[in-house]
C-alpha cells in the first residue's frame, strides 16, 4: 500500500495506471533492414508477376547475398505486413454432417470405374466396372 501512495504522490493518477512490464525491444526480433528487404522483394516479385512466397523470397535474398531468415520467419513478416491473405484449407469441424442409415440395407455404396485401352489402329475400347454393396 505504501508503494501505491508514494506513486500517487509523485505522479498523480497517471502513475497508478498499469505499465508495460516487458522489454522495450524484443531481443529475438528480425532486424528492420532484413524485414524491409523481404517486403521490398515481395513487392518487386509481385509487380513482375512472379511468385512472391516465402520460398521464392528466400531464394532471391540468398542470390543477392542478404542474410536469409528462415522460411517461417519470412512468412510471418509477410502476414504481419498484410501481404498474405488467410485461406482456410479445411472447413471447421462444426460443418461436418454425419450420414447414418436408420435401417439395415437402407444405404448402398456404389463404386464405379473405367479402364480404357488403345486398340488396334487407334480405336479406343473401354471396360466399365460397377459394383454395389449394402452399407455397413
Amino acid at each position: 500500500m505504501h508503494r501505491h501512495v508514494a506513486l500517487y504522490r509523485n505522479g498523480g493518477e497517471a502513475a497508478l495506471m498499469p505499465r508495460r512490464r516487458g522489454p522495450k525491444v524484443s531481443p529475438k526480433q528480425t532486424p528492420a533492414a532484413v524485414e524491409e528487404a523481404v517486403v521490398r522483394l515481395c513487392k518487386q516479385l509481385s509487380e513482375l508477376g512472379f511468385d512472391a512466397g516465402a520460398r521464392s523470397i528466400a531464394f532471391y535474398l540468398a542470390e543477392r547475398g542478404v542474410v536469409v531468415p528462415g522460411r517461417a520467419t519470412i512468412h510471418r513478416i509477410l502476414v504481419r505486413r498484410c501481404f498474405v491473405v488467410a485461406q482456410p484449407q479445411k472447413p471447421p469441424r462444426s460443418s461436418w454432417q454425419r450420414f447414418e442409415a436408420s435401417l439395415p440395407s437402407e444405404c448402398w455404396q456404389s463404386d464405379n470405374g473405367a479402364i480404357y485401352t488403345a486398340a488396334y489402329r487407334g480405336a479406343e475400347t473401354g471396360l466399365e466396372i460397377s459394383t454395389a454393396s449394402p452399407g455397413a
